[in-house]
């Protein structure tokens, strides 16, 4: 189960993350999906984007430059970032393959 965990979560970073991430930054041809004031489609990214950020996939917009300026103009708007600054809890957390061996694998 471990394995599989590990293998769903590099997946998850490595492709199906970029999949959805290129066709939103192509979206972006103003400093919000809207046109100049952010509405609610932009805080459901923001807020999509930043679980993944919190969740431990903190360079998940080192590549898409555009989605990485909107989520920092979005994330400047409002309270937004008081509500950040926070740090609700998430309900996922994505961790690197660790190279360790389990120790309680080795005993069975």
């Amino acid at each position: 189960m471990k394995k599989r965990k590990s293998t769903l979560g590099e997946n998850l970073k490595k492709k199906k993350l970029h999949e959805k991430l290129i066709p939103l930054n192509n979206m972006l041809t103003q400093d919000f999906f809207g046109g100049s004031i952010p509405d609610a489609g932009d805080i459901c990214v923001f807020s999509i984007i930043n679980l993944i950020v919190r969740a431990g996939i903190k360079d998940c917009l080192v590549d898409y430059k555009k989605l990485y300026d909107h989520y920092t103009r979005v994330y400047l708007t409002g309270s937004i970032k008081d509500y950040v600054k926070q740090n609700p809890e998430v309900y996922f957390v994505y961790k690197e393959k660790s190279t360790e061996k389990n120790v309680l694998s080795n005993s069975i």
